[in-house]
């Protein structure tokens, strides 16, 4: 909780927007749906992962940790 003391909620909205994620990108695992639902209603500027899975979301902007 120190390095991301914010917590965002997983709510039905979150939920509906993993479905579209899903429909648009359907190699992609429903749990990294639903992160990059999370971070498009947040308003996230990008999200910080090794996982390239994530590229091949339309709209989410992946940050590896190594160049953060």
């Amino acid at each position: 909780r120190r390095i991301v003391p914010l917590v965002l909620p997983v709510t039905a909205e979150v939920l509906d927007e993993a479905r579209r994620i899903l429909d648009d990108a359907p190699r992609i695992m429903a749990r990294e749906a639903v992160h990059a639902a999370v971070a498009r209603l947040a308003g996230a500027a990008a999200i910080c992962s090794f996982d390239g899975d994530f590229d091949a979301i339309p709209g989410i902007i992946r940050k590896a940790p190594q160049d953060i």
